[in-house]
This record gives C-alpha cells, structure tokens and sequence, in this order.
C-alpha cells in the first residue's frame, strides 16, 4: 500500500521566531490556510484565507507572539465551523464586537443619562435638571441602573415603581413612569430594544381621598408633635410656616429672602410657584400672604440660620439650594403620620377649621390661592381680600395655639449662637 507523502512542512514555533524581515511583505503557510504574515519592520501576523459563497477572503486572527500558533490554530478551527455553517467569521466577529459595545453602553443609567443630557441641553431649566437626575438617582439607579435595558421588563418596571407607589407619593410616580417611557423610547431609537416595557404601566388616579388627613381630634397631638421634633430646625421650621400659611410645598420650599417684608408683614410669592400657573402660563399674577405675628417670629429665627443665603429653607446639606420636596413629608412619616397625614392635609386643616368657626369663605379660597373660574369669581388677583386675609390668618394662628393648653404649649425653639 502506498504511503502517504506529506510535502507541507507545518509552522513551528522555533521556526516562526527564525523568520527574518525582508524588504516587502511575505507569507509562510500553516494548514487549511492559515499563514503567518511578515512584515518589513518584523511584526508578524496570523491570516486565514477562505472560500465564502465563491469569494476568496481573509480573516485576521491577531498578532504574533500575543497570540501563539497553537492558539491561532484554534481560531482557524472556530472559523471553518462558521464557514461550514455559512457564517462569514469576520462579520460574525464585528457582530460580536458590536454586542458588547451595544452591552456596555445599553444600560438604563447609560442611556437615562444620555437622555438627561439631551433635555437638560435643549428643554430644561437648571433647577428642574437637578431634581430629575437626583429622582432618578434616588428611585431607579439602584435598582435598574447596571441592568441591560433589553434585560428591563414591565414586571420589572412596575416592581420599582411598586415602591414608590406604596409611599403614596402618586406624583413622583407620574414623573417617574413618563421619564421611563422616554428613556425606553430613546433606547429603541438607538436599536438596543425593539418595545417599551414602560407605556403599558397604569398609574392609579389621585383623588381626594390620598390626601390622608387626621381628625381634628388629633390636631392638637399633631401641633406638639412637629415643636418637639428635635431634628432639622429648617424642616421643623417649614412644617410649621407651612401650616401657619396654609401655603403648598412647592409655594413655600423655594422662597427667597427678597419676598419677605417684615416691615408690612407680607409674603409675596411670584407666579412662577403657583400651581395654576403652571396651566395657565398667560397669569402674570402672584400671591401675597399676610403673616401672622407667629410666621413673623419663624422667619426672624430661620433669619439666624439662613439670613446669609439665597432662600429662606435652604438646606443645611446644600446650602445654594432649598430643601428637598420630600422633605417635610418623610419628617412628617418620622413623627408618626405616615399614611395618615400628608403636607398638603394642613391645607385641609386650615379650610375644616376656618369654614367650622364660621370665616368668609371667599377669604379662605383666597388664602388657599385657588383659581377661581365661575361666572361670579373671577381669576386670582394679587389685590384679593389682602386685607381681610390679615385678619384671618391671624385668627389661625392664634387658633393653633389654642389647641393645646396653656402648660402644653411649646415656644418656638431659640436658635442657639456658637
């Protein structure tokens, strides 16, 4: 029987370290095409020619000695089972590459960001940049933030925001919810997900009945409960000014230093804060309060703490901004109330008593700065009842007070100077 002839002599590693530059390129051929390529300047590296649908290719496998020969041969085996598949080893290798760039740059912080960047660049003002990027930090990040956006599913989804839901706090969880949709949406512009697991979320309507609020009965707990918070004296401060004023937590937290007149005991808040200027951006209008001798005495002490700085409830974290929106109500969960009590039920508090004891309902819907829109009311006006209003908040003030006994009655706390 006649013997095989082997007339191909193999690479070898003494032999490839023996291979000398030249003046041009040449090659020296393994097997089943695979060669090393020399270079005029020495470097060496491994080739594979192959047949694909009738064309001749080459694949690169890497450079000489990073990968070694019986490495390269290793890859030229991987290659010839694509080809035998009729995968082009090269794309699939650019395939690959692209996966993992698409990895590594398809997570839901990455690309939340990306969409961040892009409103804060074009729509969003610097104050309303922060606060989105602090709720996402706070809400979605730890949870969903390393995670692959095509791996994020509506269960998924609804389990973070589930979280958020629980709290009550039904408006971040608006938010929330809208800035997952057009993340996700951003996402499938950039091919990394073809659906949006965020749309199909359902968020339960507030109505009045979420404005949890104590009976009042408790009342006079609730007054003795925020004087002895012995915490953050400017959240302690703002639970009570809120109070007093029957003010939202948006008119209240951003207040500046400019708006107080102590000498006419006024508070007047631009339009900008006021919830119906937020529908009805045309209203150049604002919200004077008038502050009782109580309100007055508050913003003399916070003046001790804060005089030197833009707003009123600055944060003694970050003192160039106001205090977080959240932070009076989960002061307000410490002391007890959680899904008892909110901070706009003090508004409540203030309209129960104040229609009780027989005030001007019109003075009160003006104290409450609502918009009034019937043919008899027209819209509010910055000259409403400011007068009348003096009086009444006074009255409430003094009201407060007389909820506990006189023994009960805790002073406002005296700032302490180092």
């Amino acid at each position: 029987m006649a013997k095989t002839q082997y007339n191909k002599k193999l690479l070898t590693k003494s032999g490839i370290e023996s291979f000398k530059p030249k003046s041009k390129q040449y090659k020296k051929s393994d097997s089943d095409g695979l060669y090393l390529l020399i270079h005029p300047n020495g470097s060496k590296y491994w080739r594979m020619k192959y047949i694909l649908f009738g064309k001749e290719k080459t694949y690169s496998i890497g450079k000489y000695p990073d990968i070694s020969l019986s490495h390269a041969r290793e890859a030229r085996n991987e290659a010839k089972r694509l080809i035998n598949k009729g995968i082009d080893p090269t794309q699939d290798r650019i395939r690959q590459k692209q996966e993992v760039e698409k990895q590594a740059t398809g997570t839901f912080k990455k690309i939340a960001l990306q969409w961040h960047q892009h409103k804060t660049k074009y729509d969003w003002k610097a104050n309303n940049s922060r606060e989105i990027l602090s709720a996402m930090e706070r809400e979605l990040f730890p949870h969903i933030g390393s995670m692959p956006v095509k791996d994020i599913t509506t269960r998924t989804l609804k389990r973070v925001l589930k979280r958020v839901e629980n709290r009550g706090s039904l408006e971040l969880l608006r938010k929330l919810k809208q800035w997952c949709v057009n993340i996700f949406n951003l996402a499938i512009e950039d091919e990394h997900i073809q659906h949006n697991p965020a749309t199909v979320i359902t968020i339960p309507k507030r109505t009045k009945k979420n404005f949890n609020c104590i009976e009042l009965e408790e009342f006079p707990k609730l007054i003795r409960d925020i004087r002895n918070y012995d915490g953050d004296l400017v959240i302690k401060y703002a639970m009570q000014l809120t109070l007093l004023t029957a003010l939202r937590t948006e008119e209240l937290r951003k207040a500046e230093w400019k708006e107080i007149d102590f000498e006419n005991k006024v508070w007047t808040i631009p339009a900008q804060r006021l919830k119906w200027w937020r529908k009805y951006k045309d209203v150049d209008k604002v919200h004077i309060v008038p502050l009782s001798k109580q309100a007055i005495e508050l913003f003399r002490k916070l003046q001790e703490i804060n005089g030197h700085r833009k707003y009123v409830f600055a944060s003694l974290v970050k003192p160039t901004q106001a205090v977080a929106n959240n932070s009076m109500l989960f002061t307000l969960y410490r002391l007890g109330y959680a899904q008892r009590m909110t901070i706009h039920s003090f508004r409540r508090l203030f309209s129960t008593s104040a229609n009780d004891a027989g005030k001007n309902r019109d003075h009160i819907e003006a104290a409450l700065c609502h918009r009034l829109e019937t043919s008899v009311h027209s819209a509010y006006n910055k000259s409403t009842y400011v007068e009348q209003r003096k009086g009444l908040m006074q009255w409430w003030a003094d009201h407060i007070d007389r909820q506990v006994t006189k023994s009960d009655v805790i002073p406002i706390d005296k700032v302490k100077k180092n």
